[in-house]
């Protein structure tokens, strides 16, 4: 997978001043790399050495290039109250349409009045359940907050007409959120989906609680997330992309 993101393998094995040969028994694990081979691999993918020891999906491999942490298999404390809430339907029994991978989300932000934010999602089945995790913007934690306070987990939910997302923040105490998102049309043929997010939140002065979304899917996996992560978090109107311009004007209660 990462090889395949550089060119041809016989690229990445010249990039790390390795043999074909050589090269190819470690991708078939028929040879280990030293350990300053392996932190010269490790530099060269933008990796760390979890590469080795764990699966390698989109999601791991974004955590380790973000520095964001361990791709956890999450916390299992809601388990009880989902099977009482969901005894009778099963709301994780197909995708709906909707595939796992890395979507940009746009919206009107709930901190800043007239602006808009880009959020990076990542959707995963597993499996006995849809889930869906983000990242606050660093722009709105002091310096020194760690990257896991500034996470949102959720469950993705199959609906009649669409899916609906429940967000837990970090902590859950500190609030809940909904989002519903319906499948539309769109010219480039690229999924994606129109709705509505609202933050179960008290009042507070000057910010808001409730948004249009727009949301589609990034067909480039890792490379496209990362790229994305990079840009400017909050927009103005005319920063939006053309697609996301279906948005309505920022309201604010």
């Amino acid at each position: 997978m990462l090889s395949e993101a550089r060119g041809p393998l016989s690229a990445a094995a010249q990039g790390l001043g390795l043999s074909k040969t050589q090269f190819y028994r470690y991708l078939k694990a028929e040879s280990f790399p030293k350990p300053h081979q392996l932190k010269h691999i490790c530099e060269y993918f933008d990796v760390d050495a979890r590469i080795l020891t764990e699966p390698l999906n989109d999601a791991l491999l974004y955590a380790m290039r973000s520095g964001t942490g361990q791709v956890g298999p999450g916390e299992t404390g809601l388990i009880e109250g989902l099977n009482f809430a969901c005894s009778t339907q099963d709301y994780f029994s197909d995708t709906g349409g909707m595939a796992d991978g890395f979507y940009a989300l746009y919206r009107h932000s709930m901190a800043f009045k007239g602006k808009y934010v880009r959020i990076l999602l990542f959707i995963k089945t597993l499996e006995k359940a849809r889930v869906v995790r983000w990242y606050d913007s660093k722009r709105l934690y002091p310096e020194n907050v760690v990257s896991s306070m500034r996470e949102f987990r959720g469950v993705v939910h199959k609906t009649a007409d669409g899916h609906a997302v429940v967000f837990y923040h970090n902590p859950p105490l500190q609030a809940i959120s909904l989002m519903f998102l319906a499948p539309i049309l769109q010219l480039t043929g690229l999924p994606a989906y129109m709705g509505f997010a609202c933050l179960g939140r008290a009042i507070l002065p000057n910010k808001s609680r409730y948004s249009e979304v727009y949301m589609e899917y990034l067909p480039g996996g890792v490379l496209d997330a990362l790229k994305f992560q990079r840009q400017e978090a909050f927009l103005e109107r005319d920063e939006l992309p053309m697609a996301a311009q279906v948005l309505p004007h920022a309201p604010f209660d």
